[in-house]
């Protein structure tokens, strides 16, 4: 067994080895480099003109004063110049190779990489149509950025969403929607796949087939919007959209197995009902007579009003028997016993998700990524909804 002892002093010679390679190894300079001015080059028959306003996808061009320092200093230290925005660095944003240091310019894409990504949803983010003051720099990797020279001059202006582009797919999101609304009024696209009642009627609305509709569009609004600003139309759907899109369509068609099952409301019931709203109709007549001889009479206004409410709610359960539709809202809000909690649950919790997603897309300019939990509470609602259509007394999708 060695003695500790040397052990130490071999320690310590190794100490003052490493010290002297250290000491004579030569100290990379410190570079006085500053940016002078950055702009968008466009070549015209005058030569080329330089623009202050760009977008994402351009090539930007930084002219540096002293830039053979700065890049003596880059390769002494074996790293890359990448650029800055506001002074948040562009990771794997590098210039154009090759360059001419006799030049003193630098160009950079302007692209948006997994890598950059956090640096672009900072600058990106809510979005507007005014263009946004970017103050740009170059510096070495994992440093800071070199001063401007003019801070004025160092500063671009960053077209957010592209004018052009936006009214394009805005019309073209626009036809699908106006198209579909029209289909929606024409055909029974939203409504229950449930026999045609008589007289002319229309069939109700289906909460679930108008769910997967709310879906459908919005996840259509947020890709379009995102692939818009940030040329990204591969990655931008995530498993969160494609979970929603799954219960939308799983509730749609749990529903139509559910409607399918159940047996049509017989002749019988559906005479009861009319019965009723007839003899209520006769009972709302009296009351009416009566209210109208005495108008000061508050028991005979109240008993109309009781009348009345008590006719709606009849008329609205013969509707229902009859396949017929009221309006939207009554429609998917309610069955043949009346307006019931699961479908008023369903519908809350797809109004809400869907504003926190439309926000989430809008501020960081990516689909929101839902934790299981609360995947597990729209499903759940969902389920809800489709087990307790069983027991309903009419056939609804």
């Amino acid at each position: 067994m060695r003695d500790p002892r040397h052990l130490l002093i071999l320690f310590i010679l190794g100490l003052a080895v490493a010290g002297t390679a250290a000491a004579q190894a030569p100290a990379c300079p410190s570079s006085p480099a500053k940016v002078r001015s950055v702009y968008r080059e466009e070549a015209a028959k005058e030569g080329v003109k330089k623009y202050r306003t760009v977008h994402l996808r351009d090539v930007l061009t930084v002219e540096v004063e002293g830039l053979d320092s700065l890049l003596a200093e880059a390769q002494c230290r074996g790293k890359d110049l990448v650029l800055f925005l506001d002074d948040q660095p562009l990771a794997e944003t590098v210039a154009f190779p090759p360059t001419n240091p006799k030049q003193q310019i630098l160009r950079f894409p302007l692209e948006r990489t997994e890598a950059s990504r956090t640096v672009w949803t900072s600058i990106l983010g809510r979005p507007g149509f005014e263009p946004r003051p970017v103050e740009v720099g170059v510096g070495l990797a994992d440093q800071y950025a070199i001063p401007a020279a003019d801070a004025k001059q160092a500063t671009v202006l960053l077209q957010v969403i592209p004018p052009r582009w936006f009214l394009f797919w805005l019309a073209l999101f626009l036809l699908f929607l106006f198209g579909f609304l029209y289909l929606a009024q024409r055909t029974d696209v939203l409504r229950d796949a449930v026999p045609l009642p008589g007289e002319g009627a229309r069939r109700p609305f289906s909460l679930a087939r108008s769910q997967a509709a709310w879906w459908f569009f919005l996840v259509l609004a947020s890709y379009l919007f995102i692939g818009l600003i940030t040329g990204d139309f591969s990655t931008s759907i995530t498993s969160t959209v494609l979970v929603l899109m799954g219960i939308s369509a799983g509730t749609v068609v749990g529903s139509a197995v559910v409607d399918a099952s159940k047996p049509a409301p017989s002749p019988a019931q559906t005479q009861a009902a009319a019965t009723e709203v007839k003899a209520l109709d006769d009972a709302m007549q009296e009351a009416r007579q009566v209210a109208e001889r005495a108008p000061a009479d508050v028991t005979a206004a109240q008993a109309l009003a009781a009348k009345a409410e008590e006719w709606e709610a009849k008329r609205s359960r013969l509707r229902k028997l009859r396949n017929e539709s009221e309006h939207f809202l009554q429609d998917v809000l309610s069955d043949a016993n009346g307006v019931s909690f699961h479908r008023f649950q369903m519908l809350a919790w797809t109004i809400v998700l869907g504003i926190i997603f439309v926000g989430q897309v809008w501020k960081e300019l990516a689909m929101p990524e839902f934790n299981d939990t609360l995947l597990s509470l729209l499903g759940i609602s969902a389920g809800t909804y489709v087990g307790l259509k069983i027991p309903e007394d009419s056939a609804r999708s």
